[in-house]
């Protein structure tokens, strides 16, 4: 690769992407890229204002967690600054879709620990889920319960709406 194109093509941004988490101190992940002698992480709440940063991590960090928990309900967006050649390259580019994703609010969380605790239901969970656009938890649940029930219709039917969404 030359010079330039290392000092101007970003790096693959992994996650979190278009989800809803409940984990409010999330993993940033994301591929290297080749000649970044170092990465930042900043995340921004949905105002565009700063909610973390990481501060310098070396050329061999790929995922970052906020040391402090962000504000749950928000909704996020957040780059990977990468320094290549004393330049600095932000991914994803100002071209590409933003990497957001939103945290479930208190009153989710609690709602979603109680029914954890309460029922082992894939159903339940799985329903839970993709009502608050957990997605990839709901797909996990649905598959369960498919698993566990292969000839129920609903579960079929369920497990195939969620699978459509993504």
């Amino acid at each position: 690769m030359s010079s330039l194109l290392d000092a101007t093509s970003p790096c693959a941004v992994l996650s979190p992407g278009g989800v809803v988490l409940s984990n409010n101190r999330p993993v940033f992940k994301w591929e290297p890229l080749e000649g970044a002698t170092g990465y930042r992480v900043l995340v921004a709440d949905a105002a565009n204002q700063e909610a973390a940063t990481s501060g310098s991590l070396t050329s061999a960090t790929t995922q970052w967690t906020p040391s402090v928990p962000l504000r749950r309900g928000g909704i996020y967006t957040w780059v990977v600054i990468a320094t290549v050649n004393d330049k600095e390259v932000t991914s994803p580019a100002a071209t590409a879709p933003e990497m957001r994703f939103k945290l479930l609010d208190d009153g989710k969380v609690l709602e979603l620990n109680l029914l954890r605790r309460s029922t082992k239901s894939h159903l339940a969970l799985g329903v839970f889920y993709a009502q608050e656009g957990m997605l990839v938890e709901a797909e996990r649940e649905f598959q369960q319960l498919v698993n566990e029930n292969p000839k129920s219709p609903v579960a079929i039917k369920l497990l195939r709406a969620v699978q459509s969404w993504r």
